[in-house]
């Protein structure tokens, strides 16, 4: 990817994290998406993490590693915007352990953990910290984390808030710093653990990192998401930006490649949808045509008008480039979804052969094969 094209996408992902900053400052900011709001169900951002990891298993180095260095990037600037005292750039090795545990709780509490509450991402803590500068560990919890909550896995996953947390504090204290999880929501933990420590956390960050084949059941996720159950205590919603982050990590490393990918893995779950609403629903053609446009905005991702005379579908208030730049990049995997979910209600291949932005709504045309 050439230099230009990551400068775009790391200063749309700086852009995020100011979005942050001023919904922290002015709470009531006007809304970016009109008419279904800026937040959409966790399933989603969920379900665009957890299909890459599926389908590739070097995913989660890339996400961890563009959100280890975007947060690196921004901890500081965070910091200055918000008018933290100087007091809180420390050299941490020449703190008491009790004094570096009571500042870092006062930043992560004051700025963090705000930030993850507003963004309806969970509710941060940090349990302990040793600063003996031969061996830094810090620990933090994530209760009602919205990367995992209520997904099932056989894995630890939330490599997003890992390589975050992981690189607001590397900045915090100014070392090179790794991060990793001990528990996790999705593996039957009460709360997802994270470890962060001085490189060369060795097997365990390894093993994190490389997880083998993950297994976690779609269609008990869709479930609850469709009929609402959750016992998240902040509720099943979450914040706009903070998919926008996830998708925009996970594009960094080569945006081209990832955004191909991201269709085919799009398409193949779209088929499995399409099935799946149609015994849920017991609707088939036209009626599972509408049953497909009450699923999305339900969920709130988008609003769909989808016209099968003129072979067009108009997506409007899309979650994935609402606020941000019309970039199709963005749009793989909700073109390929769209695709094989069009392809079982017609019992025909559909391909979307062309897109454009016309304001806030994408349209898009198809044919039938």
């Amino acid at each position: 990817m050439s230099q230009e094209r990551a400068g775009e996408l790391e200063g749309l992902i700086d852009e995020v994290w100011a979005s942050f900053l001023e919904s922290l400052k002015h709470k009531d900011l006007p809304a970016v998406r009109a008419t279904i709001g800026d937040d959409l169900h966790l399933f989603v951002p969920q379900l665009r993490m957890l299909l890459p990891i599926y389908a590739n298993p070097r995913f989660p180095v890339s996400l961890y590693t563009s959100s280890y260095l975007a947060a690196r990037r921004n901890a500081y600037a965070i910091m200055r915007k918000l008018d933290m005292p100087p007091d809180f750039f420390w050299k941490f090795e020449f703190w008491t352990n009790e004094r570096a545990f009571e500042v870092l709780s006062k930043v992560t509490n004051r700025i963090f953990r705000e930030i993850m509450k507003t963004s309806k991402e969970g509710l941060l803590s940090v349990e302990n910290a040793s600063t003996d500068p031969t061996a830094i560990k810090i620990n933090l919890a994530l209760a009602d984390c919205v990367e995992c909550f209520g997904v099932e896995a056989n894995h630890p996953l939330c490599y997003y808030h890992t390589g975050t947390l992981t690189g607001i504090i590397s900045a915090l204290l100014g070392k090179e710093l790794d991060g990793y999880e001990t528990g996790c929501h999705a593996t039957g933990g009460d709360r997802c653990e994270f470890v962060v420590g001085l490189k060369g956390s060795g097997e365990e960050l390894e093993r994190y990192l490389n997880p083998g084949k993950l297994e976690f059941p779609i269609q008990k996720s869709l479930e609850n998401a469709l009929a609402g159950t959750s016992s998240r205590g902040i509720g099943n919603d979450a914040s706009l930006r903070y998919y926008h982050l996830i998708i925009l990590n996970g594009l960094i490393t080569n945006p081209k490649v990832f955004s191909a990918s991201s269709h085919e893995v799009g398409r193949e779950y779209g088929t499995r949808l399409a099935q799946f609403l149609a015994r849920y629903y017991a609707k088939t053609g036209a009626e599972l045509l509408d049953a497909v446009t009450h699923y999305y905005e339900s969920l709130k991702q988008v609003q769909l008008k989808i016209d099968l005379g003129t072979n067009e579908i108009r997506a409007m208030e899309v979650a994935e480039t609402s606020g941000l730049a019309q970039n199709e990049d963005f749009l793989g995997f909700l073109f390929g979804e769209l695709e094989g979910l069009l392809s079982v209600v017609l019992a025909e291949p559909v391909v979307v052969t062309g897109n454009r932005f016309n304001g806030d709504t994408v349209v898009m045309h198809f044919t039938r094969q």
